[in-house]
């Protein structure tokens, strides 16, 4: 009989345009296969082509929202963390134990989630997939913010990391995509890089020689815009001038 494998995630992860919803949808393809999978995760309509799951929703709620917002005073929690917060969590990871469980393992995705998750989870094994350190993240955006937010970012920051590492000491693993996050979570970290299937090149001809492609409204990814236009690109077509770049993805500015 397979295993039964529990994955939470604050995001319903189709459409696949951010990337914990990327990531969320490579652990369903990989276990889809060889465990019997529930996610827990907001209301949605599954895609036909989607990988075997089964789901059970978590909706919005104003009682788990008022609770969560006494819960980060108390706790000195992140701001992000609230993001994921003002959902019945408690309530549909109970729903799916009745279901589907008792789970081996259940994955939980972000550590943003785990203030609101982790207290009711009964799988034999936790495991965070954390994907990056967001106070590594914030820091760096607080070293480039004007002075006037740069105290913010500093603060959210700080409250990030300290989240980051209690949350590595409660999971069986940690994972994120980069050696370089592991630190921020301690020693039960472990790099598990994600990628993509290229496939083979086709014949046809082509229309661009170079493609971004990302949530455009994320502002890591509007800053690597920013650089590739600004800075690196007057490099390539000094090289190359009838290069073409271009430029997609989820809530593009005009």
């Amino acid at each position: 009989m397979a295993e039964r494998v529990l994955v939470v995630t604050s995001r319903f992860p189709w459409p696949p345009i951010t990337g914990d919803r990327v990531r969320a949808l490579a652990w369903l393809q990989a276990l889809g296969p060889r465990a019997e999978v529930t996610l827990v995760a907001p209301p949605g309509r599954i895609p036909m082509a989607a990988p075997s799951c089964h789901l059970v929703p978590a909706r919005g709620s104003a009682v788990a929202a008022l609770a969560a917002s006494v819960q980060a005073l108390r706790d000195r929690l992140p701001l992000t963390a609230l993001l994921a917060a003002p959902r019945d969590w408690r309530g549909a990871i109970a729903r799916a134990e009745r279901e589907a469980g008792p789970f081996a393992a259940a994955v939980v995705l972000l550590a943003r989630l785990d203030p609101w998750v982790f207290r009711h989870l009964q799988a034999r094994r936790l495991i965070l997939d954390a994907i990056d350190s967001l106070g590594a993240n914030l820091a760096e955006r607080a070293a480039a913010a004007p002075p006037l937010a740069r105290g913010l970012w500093r603060w959210e920051s700080r409250r990030t990391a300290r989240l980051e590492r209690s949350a590595g000491a409660r999971y069986d693993e940690v994972l994120v995509v980069a050696q370089a996050e592991r630190s921020a979570f301690g020693e039960r970290t472990l790099a598990v890089f994600h990628g993509v299937e290229l496939w083979q090149p086709g014949d046809a001809p082509r229309q661009f020689d170079l493609g971004f492609w990302g949530r455009l409204a994320y502002f890591a990814n509007r800053d690597a815009v920013d650089v590739l236009v600004r800075e690196i690109w007057q490099y390539v077509r000094a090289r190359r001038p009838g290069a073409r770049l271009l430029l997609a993805g989820a809530d593009a500015p005009r």
